[in-house]
């Protein structure tokens, strides 16, 4: 493995990581608008995640 292949699973768990503090303060935020984007900001840091996996 090389050292992009490192940096490259390195950059996808720190976005998953980003994604699940998202989806934790999701739960807990008062206004449901606030909470939709949460999710969806969570829903796209997994995308990048999944497309850093794949490059």
């Amino acid at each position: 493995m090389t050292e992009s292949d490192n940096d490259r699973r390195l950059l996808a768990a720190e976005l998953r990581e980003a994604a699940q503090c998202c989806r934790d303060e999701a739960k807990t935020c008062p206004t449901l608008e606030r909470r939709a984007a949460l999710e969806a900001e969570a829903e796209a840091l997994e995308e990048l995640a999944d497309e850093a996996d794949n490059i």
